[in-house]
């Protein structure tokens, strides 16, 4: 089974089956590495971002009718509200909160997120080659890497914000072709820019393919993901202590979202080595 990720290109189904297999053999390790990709994401949410939210709002007069955090909702009540009749102390205090919010967005985004990318591309490329991998080895290599996935996630979260305010097209083209970014770090060692132009010679020639992947793959881990956390909080709210339950549901359902992220690790892999296997000879003919 393990084979055919450096033999072949896998189809949908394969991939998804594979990947469950490499998951399922690999669980604890991969529990480990979403404690420590999520754990301090879900304590930024929590400690920074969501009180963050809660003040804009009841600086807008909206506190009292907004108890679920949504930040849709507190950028449309920005927009609507005419910025320059406002005290030069409520616009300090927007710019402020305004700044937490996205150094701290931009913290769980760069640094933590992508260590489940990288620990489970090791385990994918590893086990590709026939070598034995333990969950010690996937958690050494995810932080040995970390100033390399992190400088990588911070140059594409760049780019795709440089071409999201170009204009949505050439945003959403950057987003899939530097969808592996993290992944290339990994398997080729290159990071920065050189991951992303691994990441795009590797989506060029099958954008759509890539498109139509990440759309089937992001559908059904929306879907069960909510799924997860629905049930979980139906189940924790006949129990005290909100926060804390809060918390585990979250970690539960990022649990399932790294089956998804091991498809899409799995993808790049495979489709890295099948087209390096092709460049190789194409360089020998």
């Amino acid at each position: 089974m393990f084979s055919e990720i450096k033999t072949k290109e896998m189809t949908f189904k394969e991939l998804f089956e594979v990947g469950f297999e490499l998951f399922r053999t690999n669980w604890k390790a991969i529990a480990i590495l979403t404690l420590l990709a999520y754990i301090p994401v879900i304590l930024l949410e929590r400690l920074i971002i969501e009180p963050s939210l809660r003040d804009l709002v009841m600086l807008f007069g909206a506190g009292d009718a907004f108890e679920a955090t949504n930040i849709m909702m507190v950028t449309q009540i920005m927009l609507e509200t005419n910025v320059d009749a406002m005290p030069i102390e409520v616009v300090s205090a927007i710019l402020r909160t305004s700044y937490t919010m996205l150094a701290a967005t931009l913290i769980s985004s760069i640094v933590f997120v992508p260590l489940l990318h990288s620990g489970q591309t090791y385990l994918v490329k590893e086990t590709a080659g026939d070598r034995q991998v333990t969950g010690e080895d996937m958690i050494n290599i995810t932080i040995a890497s970390i100033f390399k996935t992190a400088v990588t996630a911070l140059v594409a979260f760049s780019c795709l914000m440089l071409g999201f305010m170009l204009f949505i097209v050439p945003g959403v083209y950057m987003a899939i072709v530097f969808a592996f970014a993290i992944p290339a770090v990994i398997v080729t060692g290159e990071f920065g820019f050189g991951a992303l132009k691994e990441s795009f010679l590797v989506v060029r020639g099958r954008f759509f393919k890539t498109l139509i992947f990440l759309v089937i793959v992001n559908v059904i881990s929306f879907v069960l993901v909510n799924i997860t956390a629905i049930i979980g909080i139906i189940i924790f709210s006949f129990l005290p202590g909100n926060i804390i339950f809060s918390a585990i549901v979250s970690l539960i359902s990022n649990f399932v979202l790294a089956y998804f992220v091991m498809v899409e690790c799995l993808w790049f892999v495979n489709k890295y080595f099948v087209k390096t296997d092709v460049r190789d000879c194409e360089r020998t003919a």
